[in-house]
């Protein structure tokens, strides 16, 4: 699939494109969903989508205090956990009942479901401190993004190293002898575009 008016479409330009693109206003800026898989020409704002799209931005998750995608999803609009272990929840969107399998998640517009039955956990696997945003859009896509996006895609855009180098260290104690303790550092070299 090509667009004329920027050539044909590889990994690497898929891949820039990704990177490039920027988090500012939540109503004016691309959904990352859709440029991991079309050409720039092909982007659309979250207003001008025909879809509902939540977005919740970097600076949400950190005043709002979520530590899990559990935690952050929870706040949007038709969707429900069910917590049966503690350790993985299942996720409803819109009332669809299902075991994680009818909801795609992208991380950096990678898919990330389960190969063997197209689940995935939505408990604390996921750092959000090294989020950017994360991207909701109800309903079925699965025409365009296979057979799991089905209620929803969720997709997690993490921070750009070059956006932001830092050393980063958080903790936290909690009851009952828990704690928590995050190390994270980012370094980007504009010569050789590694980071």
């Amino acid at each position: 699939m090509s667009d004329p008016s920027v050539g044909p479409i590889t990994q690497r330009t898929r891949t820039d494109a990704l990177l490039a693109a920027d988090a500012g206003s939540a109503t004016t800026r691309p959904v990352h969903a859709d440029s991991a898989r079309f050409p720039p020409s092909w982007f659309q704002t979250v207003t001008q989508a025909p879809a509902t799209v939540r977005v919740i931005t970097g600076e949400q998750i950190r005043e709002r205090g979520y530590l899990t995608l559990e935690q952050a999803l929870a706040d949007l609009p038709g969707i429900q956990f069910r917590n049966p272990s503690s350790l993985n929840s299942y996720v409803f969107v819109r009332g669809v009942p299902n075991q994680n399998n009818l909801a795609l998640v992208l991380v950096d517009g990678v898919e990330i479901n389960e190969l063997n039955s197209g689940g995935f956990y939505a408990g604390g696997q996921y750092n959000l401190s090294n989020v950017k945003l994360i991207e909701v859009v109800y309903g079925p896509t699965s025409a365009l993004y296979g057979t799991n996006a089905v209620s929803a895609i969720i997709n997690i855009v993490t921070r750009d190293p070059e956006d932001s180098p830092r050393l980063q260290a958080d903790g936290a104690l909690g009851g009952f002898g828990t704690g928590l303790a995050d190390l994270q550092y980012s370094y980007y070299d504009p010569q050789t575009r590694f980071g």
